[in-house]
C-alpha cells in the first residue's frame, strides 16, 4: 500500500500506476478469462468490506439494530445524519468510504426493512409500544397521512 507519501517519489509512482492501468485494460481486452477472474476478485473485496462494516456497526454479530434480524442479506448500513449521504454515496462507495475513513460514528446496521421505514415514516413500526401496533385506529391514521402525500 502506498499510504506513506512522504517517503514516496509521487510522480513515480503515478507513472506506474498509470502504466499498470493500461497494462490491465490491454490484458483484460485480450483475455475473457481474466476479465472473470477480476470481476470474481472484486466480489469477494466488496463482501469482505461490507461483511466488515457491518460486523464494525453491530459490535460482533452483525443484526439490526432495531428488531434483531440476523441474515446478512437483509442488513444494510443506516446513516443517522441524512446529510452525510451527499459525501458517502451509497452501495460500493459507502463501504469503500466507511473503511477509509476508519469507521467513524454516525451509521448503524439496519435491515432493509427498517431503514425504509424510517426512510418514510421517520420511525420503525418495531419502536412502537404493544398497545400503539396493536391499535387498528392508529395503523389507519398513518396510512392515510401516507396517502396525502
Amino acid at each position: 500500500m502506498w499510504k506513506d507519501k512522504a517517503n514516496l517519489n509521487y510522480p513515480n509512482y503515478l507513472k506506474y500506476r498509470m502504466l499498470n492501468a493500461r497494462k490491465r485494460r490491454q490484458r483484460m481486452a485480450d483475455d475473457p478469462k481474466y476479465v472473470l477472474k477480476e470481476k470474481h476478485r472484486m466480489q469477494r473485496y466488496m463482501k469482505k468490506l461490507r461483511i466488515d462494516a457491518l460486523v464494525h456497526y453491530s459490535n460482533g454479530q452483525p443484526k439490526c439494530f432495531c428488531c434483531g434480524e440476523t441474515i446478512l442479506i437483509f442488513l444494510g448500513i443506516d446513516h443517522l445524519d441524512r446529510k452525510m449521504k451527499r459525501v458517502t454515496g451509497h452501495g460500493r462507495s459507502l463501504y469503500m468510504w466507511l473503511r477509509k475513513y476508519n469507521y467513524p460514528r454516525g451509521f448503524r446496521v439496519l435491515c432493509h426493512n427498517c431503514n425504509m421505514a424510517h426512510g418514510v415514516l421517520g420511525y420503525c413500526p418495531h419502536e412502537l409500544e404493544e398497545d400503539k401496533r396493536n391499535n387498528v385506529d392508529f395503523i389507519n391514521m398513518n396510512n392515510n397521512k401516507l396517502r396525502e402525500v
